[in-house]
């Protein structure tokens, strides 16, 4: 159910750096947001969303982006 997908992308101080309503993709499987130029830290992607059924599923996943040291 689109109406209920959730998507977060944290940053390292814990604030969202989404800049926009999550999409659920036309394959109904994926789900995503756009977010500014990441500086280097580490990020947590926090999603939920809720099937047809009204089975609720969530999750989440971190991930580091390194700077180039330029």
């Amino acid at each position: 159910e689109k109406l209920f997908a959730k998507l977060e992308v944290l940053g390292p101080d814990g604030q969202n750096v989404a800049q926009s309503a999550p999409v659920v993709g036309s394959d109904g499987y994926t789900l995503s947001v756009k977010v500014p130029p990441l500086k280097p830290g580490d990020y947590l992607v926090k999603w939920g969303v809720v099937c047809v059924d009204t089975h609720h599923t969530q999750g989440s996943y971190p991930f580091t982006v390194v700077g180039t040291g330029r």
